[in-house]
């Protein structure tokens, strides 16, 4: 695959974008994969932070964030909130050689109605706090998250004039373009998200979007 750190300087066009909101293009091979790129934020994130999972059904929300509790070492079953509309885990975030306690907030909330109903959930109390808010269908409420989030949208994978995948290797249904905008940040958490995603893309499952992988 190559050396990331290195890549970050060699394809600047491939992760290209203004300081305050850039995104990066990923392509995944299977579920795994997926769970590798998510498993590549658990150092990244900080309490507080704010995670907008888009995508038709399907597509992969609820296995991003199994990859990224499993990082953080929830033991409890992750599954989708669809019912419940919240969820909630602990999990354990190593950095730096120290530890600590990181609560995640998984909402799904494809069947709120109206925007006051996800008031009525407590969000204000849940984005105010030090977890880490993981919310499906979060394009829905948007106006509700603040201007700074990280945006992971997932897709299938596109596919040729054939019917084939792009990438070989794989089942077509298994492939996924992982696309991650970071909004409203300061540059220093652009430049730290480009090293954790060093992680993922040493994995042989994910590669930079328009790339064949390993």
């Amino acid at each position: 695959m190559g050396n990331y750190p290195e890549a970050v300087t060699q394809r600047d066009q491939a992760f290209s974008g203004p300081p305050a909101e850039s995104s990066r293009r990923l392509r995944t091979l299977s579920a795994e994969g997926t769970k590798a790129v998510a498993a590549s934020l658990a150092g990244w994130l900080e309490p507080g932070d704010v995670v907008v999972l888009s995508g038709d059904l399907g597509a992969g929300k609820t296995t991003f964030t199994q990859g990224l509790a499993l990082e953080l070492a929830v033991t409890d079953p992750v599954t989708s909130p669809t019912f419940a509309i919240l969820q909630q885990y602990d999990g354990t975030q190593h950095t730096q050689g120290s530890q600590r306690t990181l609560v995640i907030n998984h909402l799904d909330v494809y069947r709120l109605g109206t925007l006051d109903e996800a008031e009525a959930l407590g969000l204000d109390e849940l984005l105010d706090g030090e977890a880490v808010t993981l919310v499906e269908w979060g394009e829905a409420i948007e106006t509700l998250l603040g201007p700074s989030r990280l945006v992971v949208t997932l897709q299938l994978a596109p596919v040729d004039d054939d019917g084939e995948p792009d990438a070989a290797g794989s089942d077509a249904l298994d492939q996924r373009v992982v696309t991650l905008e970071l909004l409203g940040t300061e540059r220093r958490r652009h430049q730290s998200l480009d090293r954790a995603l060093a992680q993922a893309l040493d994995d042989r499952g994910v590669a930079l979007e328009g790339e064949e992988p390993c």
